[in-house]
């Protein structure tokens, strides 16, 4: 492939992400394009990416799928993970496991994960948690979370090994180190559950969670938010926990609008709004949130109107 398309390609990249260029989208796809009318296997890969997620382009899986096929053809390595990932969630396990072979082949790790799945739950192969835990094991050991941390649950679990917690916290002290903020919370619930023996276990779960909560998880975010705005097993910390309320809402936690209404009806660090409670109640009920049908019927009943 010529050279000049690979830097048509770094440079569709800077435009399309605005680093070390004015971003441009329209203008990156457009070179996009012509890298891939060409058979530049990146460019085409590029492609694929941006419709199936939708980004700029409307989404259309098929034709994210036919052009991960096309650069899987011609041998890129994140193509051929993708259009594996895609037939394997469709449940075209014979294909999909073709593609995530090759991937394993060269040590892509997230190709090794999809592997061991096939395996724990006997998709397009016959089920064999030996040979699950041997592919986890050799993604874990590349340094992928998703793998250390379903290492990490199935220690837990007793899941296809014996039950050994130590090990179970091993592995999310590796993903951990990778900054994964599940492992984060994963492990604040292990002090939380009493899984792990240890005096004041909630301060120590409180720890693991304000760094799940740092790196933007928003389990963790709401939990925070929660003990702080409520006092629930710390000292009430209004402005604190509304922060964390806040930074949950946004990252689209149900639970925390519920909360934030409950703190908007009983005016505690907001302005008293019953009618802004009722919406945030209904909005947090239409979503499946049980205590929030509870309260929006005793706002209701108390009068409040939207």
């Amino acid at each position: 492939m010529p050279e000049d398309f690979d830097q048509l390609f770094e440079q569709a990249g800077a435009l399309f992400h605005g680093s070390g260029a004015e971003e441009n989208k329209e203008k990156a796809i457009e070179l996009f394009r012509i890298g891939a009318s060409n058979g530049h296997a990146a460019s085409i890969a590029a492609l694929a990416v941006l419709y199936e997620h939708g980004l700029v382009v409307e989404e259309n899986h098929p034709k994210a799928a036919h052009y991960y096929r096309s650069a899987a053809e011609k041998g890129n390595e994140h193509a051929q993970f993708n259009l594996g990932r895609m037939l394997y969630i469709s449940g075209d396990y014979d294909e999909a496991l073709n593609w995530l072979s090759r991937g394993m082949e060269r040590e892509h790790s997230s190709s090794i994960v999809y592997l061991a799945r096939a395996y724990e739950y006997g998709n397009g192969v016959e089920q064999n948690y030996e040979k699950a835990r041997k592919l986890y094991e050799k993604a874990a050991a590349l340094e992928d979370t998703d793998a250390q941390l379903q290492l990490a649950y199935w220690y837990r679990d007793g899941r296809g090994v014996n039950k050994d917690i130590s090990k179970a916290i091993e592995m999310l002290e590796f993903a951990k180190r990778n900054n994964d903020p599940r492992a984060w919370y994963e492990h604040a619930c292990l002090y939380q559950s009493g899984i792990i023996a240890t005096q004041d276990p909630m301060n120590h779960a409180l720890e693991c969670h304000l760094k799940a909560a740092e790196l933007g998880y928003v389990d963790s975010l709401e939990w925070c938010g929660e003990v702080f705005a409520f006092g629930r097993e710390f000292e009430i910390d209004l402005s604190r926990g509304i922060d964390f309320l806040e930074k949950a809402i946004d990252e689209g936690s149900v639970r925390a609008k519920y909360l934030k209404a409950v703190l908007l009806a009983r005016g505690h660090g907001y302005d008293k709004d019953k009618q802004k409670a009722l919406r945030l109640c209904k909005e947090a009920a239409d979503a499946g949130e049980e205590s929030a049908k509870r309260m929006y019927e005793v706002l209701i009943e108390e009068g409040v109107i939207e």
